[in-house]
């Protein structure tokens, strides 16, 4: 039976070693080194002497010793195939390529005057023994010029890193000294190991001979005599200078000490690698020089420095940390260009007869309850504030132009928001970008997380401009999905396979296809919708009740009593595979297109799940599909306090379990193979993370990217930017530009410069001037001002600060009663939008950097009132053109568009001319 073959890549096969078969008397039989004279007891101990004391180049006794240049080069690679290295006979300097020995063997023990020839060409010293090859280089280059009877037209440049490195070896060798001298002693110049900082730092033995004794060997080989030995005691005669030198390194009666030597201490050995251990372990302060202080300071001790203990103050971002991943650009178009397909599902297509609007009386049930929003006010950092009285308000389904981007009311709490995806090409061109919406029908109303139920309820459409506006958009509500399905808490769009124009042969007069909108519902289903072109739908602005083209239910087995919390369409081509988070702890896995029987029911219109499996002991709260692997593979998170990477052709077991806090919602980016993950912080008090995990594969330890102090209800992400954001309950939106993912962040000094804040809403009483701050003031006040350990503080300030703190934690902070209804803190209060430049990150304020570098300086959750001001979904549009739009739903009801312009470069620019041809 053969052996399995080896996954991965291939070694190269090699010649096999020869290796000497002696004969059964030779076997018993002692053998004399013809070189050294050491006795062998056998044949094979004698090769095994020869390979590692003369590199194989010795026979027995009584045997010509004399090799030709083939069988050097043959026995010298068989010699470095068995033992891993070469030594040289003269110096002892050990090689591990027959090369490198080869190029030092040619200038070991030569006399300095004769190792650099002048080339007659360009007057450059070099070595003698490349002097052929550079006169052959020169004859090569006067051929070509001779031939460029006219100039060519330019080729294409070279990349800046070869330019780059042709300019550094061009400094590197004008620097080095032309003389004699920069060559005294072994072949060293063309062993990089010279280049290393530990070559300053020590001696190497001069292997180098007199040159009077190379003249008297001389002198006798032109007199007819042989080159005798000057060792006392030794009556050996060479025929050559070469051969006499050899025998003079290797004459048993002289001194063969050729030690190393440290210049910082008295230490001394004879091998040069004991040497480098020896500086690397007891002088590494004087060899790598003093560490950088900025460098080796850690991310709290960094951001806890004032101005004033730096001449430079508080830097600001680099270029370097919060430019975005260049290699995603490509990596997502190429993913694009194999997944997209242009025409899916032809049978799932909206008809007229289907999307006929209501009336208003009949739509008015659909309608969520909250008709005026709360009032608002955005604040600009750095700008000049609005006034007291400058409170705003927008009926439902209206829209205004706020701060830097736009704000909008969808008349409830924001469950689940999605754009439309499109093509790179068609949104680049689209005049109109399209947000889907889902909300409470009313802001007060008690759910039961272990039962199902059902009521009235509205999928919302509105219509944001296109990517070539350049003023902040302003939405406008497009048309309303009537349903009676209860609460929809998570909404996804099919990846791709909406077209302009319905195909041929569709009956009942067809609409164009916006796409297929899927919306998990509570009760227990995910609802399917061919969602129209709303320009075809007139008047706009109407509420419509169409069928479902698919209704995906749980099962039998689970009955009517879950909720369908979480729902992820397949990214993988195709996109045939629906996935859904149930709130028993089950997972449900659609196949679309399947035509089975058993899966398929009332005609067709209700679909079985093909696979399920009891994923978590608890609510199951998010699942995410990994992009890459065609469906095989997802995540699925709980709260259990466990989340867990699944094979679907194997689901009996996950793939790995982590057990890390509550999971409230993942995001899986199509380049990595691992996901990011929020949490609640009632497990993590102060201290919750977003953080990315790695699916166990490549053993990558998961890092955290985002802090928060508060619930993360919500992640989502840019694929071309490759950053994530998240938004917490206490109305906190922070992002991070990522890097490369698939390596470990151990060394990396200051990993919160890579956060960024986008903006936060703060709850304001109506008559107050400053918003509420559910955090101690005490705690965001030492965390911003860290007491110094090293300076004492006498036994009365002591005392005078553990009353101050006292009063603080009695007095200041004593319970005050807060509104504990939507309607009541509307009533009451208003919010307050403060938000970022995000078009410079540069000029984000110092103070606004250090809240959310840590968790225990951004706000905590509000547990004493209504949390207006949560934010309870993200959807950061992937289309290209509008990738630097982020939509921000809050339990208010309002939602706010902001374009993070900064993340947009000049590269991505030359990205979308090269492969699109539009330039932004």
């Amino acid at each position: 039976m053969s052996s399995k073959r080896r996954r991965g890549r291939q070694p190269k096969k090699q010649r096999p070693v020869k290796e000497y078969q002696p004969s059964p008397k030779e076997k018993r039989e002692d053998v004399e080194c013809g070189k050294c004279g050491e006795m062998c007891f056998s044949q094979a101990h004698f090769l095994s002497h020869a390979r590692r004391m003369h590199n194989g180049l010795a026979r027995p006794q009584g045997a010509s010793q004399e090799f030709t240049a083939a069988e050097t080069q043959e026995i010298l690679v068989d010699t470095m195939r068995a033992v891993r290295q070469v030594r040289c006979e003269v110096c002892g300097s050990v090689f591990r390529s027959v090369l490198g020995h080869r190029m030092h063997s040619l200038a070991c023990g030569v006399d300095p005057s004769q190792l650099n020839k002048t080339c007659h060409v360009c007057h450059r010293r070099i070595r003698y023994y490349y002097l052929e090859a550079h006169l052959r280089k020169h004859a090569a280059l006067d051929s070509r010029k001779a031939k460029e009877a006219a100039p060519k037209e330019r080729e294409r440049g070279s990349r800046k890193a070869a330019l780059n490195c042709n300019m550094r070896l061009q400094a590197w060798r004008h620097t080095r000294t032309d003389d004699d001298a920069s060559d005294t002693g072994s072949d060293q110049g063309d062993d990089f190991r010279q280049e290393l900082r530990l070559a300053h730092y020590y001696t190497r033995p001069d292997s180098t001979l007199p040159p009077s004794l190379l003249a008297s060997w001389e002198a006798a080989l032109e007199e007819g005599e042989g080159a005798a030995c000057h060792h006392q005691g030794c009556s050996h005669s060479a025929a050559s200078v070469a051969e006499a030198r050899q025998h003079h390194w290797l004459c048993p009666q002289g001194c063969r000490s050729h030690g190393y030597s440290c210049k910082l201490c008295s230490f001394t050995c004879d091998q040069e690698g004991d040497m480098e251990d020896h500086l690397t372990s007891m002088h590494m302060s004087e060899v790598a020089g003093e560490p950088d202080s900025e460098s080796d300071a850690s991310d709290e001790d960094w951001g806890e420095r004032q101005g004033g203990q730096r001449s430079g103050g508080l830097r600001r971002y680099s270029k370097d940390l919060l430019v975005p991943f260049l290699p995603a650009l490509r990596w997502t178009h190429d993913f694009l260009t194999d997944s997209v397909s242009d025409s899916l599902y032809p049978e799932h297509w909206p008809t007229k007869d289907g999307w006929r609007a209501l009336p208003p009386a009949t739509a008015a049930p659909y309608l969520p309850a909250v008709t005026t929003s709360p009032r608002f006010r955005v604040q600009v950092v750095g700008q000049q504030a609005v006034a007291e009285d400058g409170w705003e308000e927008l009926d439902r389904f209206d829209s205004t132009a706020a701060g830097q981007g736009s704000a909008m009311f969808c008349g409830g709490p924001v469950t689940a928001s999605a754009w439309c995806p499109e093509c790179p090409s068609g949104s680049l061109a689209s005049n109109m970008q399209h947000l889907a919406l889902a909300t409470l029908s009313s802001p007060d109303m008690k759910h039961q997380i272990c039962h199902s139920y059902s009521h009235r309820g509205l999928i919302q459409l509105w219509g944001c401009p296109g990517p070539a506006t350049r003023e902040p958009p302003t939405p406008r509500f497009l048309l309303g999905l009537g349903h009676q399905h209860g609460t929809v808490w998570s909404l996804a769009w099919c990846p791709s396979g909406s077209e302009e124009a319905a195909p041929p042969g569709l009956g009942e007069s067809p609409l164009p296809r916006l796409g297929l909108l899927a919306a998990a519902c509570s009760d227990g289903t995910v609802q399917v919708y061919a969602v129209p072109r709303p320009e075809v739908l007139l008047p706009q602005g109407r509420v419509y009740r169409p069928p479902a083209s698919l209704a995906l239910v749980p099962g039998h087995g689970e009955g009517r009593e879950v909720q369908c919390l979480k729902v992820d369409w397949c990214r993988a081509k195709g996109h045939h595979l629906v996935a859904g988070a149930l709130s028993s702890g089950v997972v449900c896995v659609w196949d679309l297109t399947t035509t089975s029987p058993f899966l398929r029911l009332q005609q067709g219109s209700v679909v079985l799940p093909f696979r399920a499996f009891h994923a978590h002991n608890g609510v199951c709260t998010t699942v995410a599909f990994c992009p890459t692997t065609g469906g095989k593979n997802l995540l699925s998170g709980g709260n259990d306090r466990t989340y867990k990477f699944w094979d679907l052709e194997h689901p009996e077991l996950p793939l790995s379990v982590v057990r890390k806090g509550l999971v409230l919602d993942s995001l899986w980016l199509p380049h990595w193979a691992g996901c990011f993950l929020a949490f609640d912080d009632v497990y993590g008090l102060a201290s919750t993370n977003t953080c990315f995990k790695e699916s166990g594969f490549f053993g990558i330890a998961p890092r955290n990217v985002l802090s928060a102090n508060a619930a993360v209800w919500t992640l989502a992400g840019s694929d071309w930017l490759n950053s994530v954001a998240q938004g917490d309950s206490a109305g906190e939106v922070t992002l991070t530009v990522q890097q490369q993912l698939f390596k470990n962040y151990e060394n990396e000094k200051f990993p919160s410069k890579r956060k960024v804040p986008v903006m936060c809403a703060r709850l304001q009483a109506l008559d107050a001037t400053a918003p509420v701050s559910f955090s101690s003031s005490r705690v965001i006040q030492r965390a911003r001002h860290p007491l110094h350990k090293a300076k004492a503080k006498a036994p009365d300030q002591q005392r005078q600060q553990a009353q101050q703190e006292e009063d603080d934690c009695l007095g200041q902070n004593l319970y005050q009663e807060f509104p504990q209804t939507y309607q009541e803190t509307r009533d009451t209060h208003g919010l307050v939008f403060k938000e970022q430049n995000v078009a410079n990150f540069s000029s984000i304020p110092k103070e606004e950097l250090l809240e959310r570098w840590r968790n225990e300086c951004m706000e905590a959750s509000a547990i004493t009132c209504y949390p207006m001001m949560a934010i309870t979904s993200l959807a950061w549009n992937n289309n290209l053109g509008a990738h630097t739009w982020i939509a921000v739903a809050t339990q208010s009801g309002l939602v706010r568009l902001v374009r993070v312009e900064a993340l947009h470069t000049a590269a991505m620019d030359s990205f979308i001319h090269d492969n699109f041809g539009v330039r932004r």
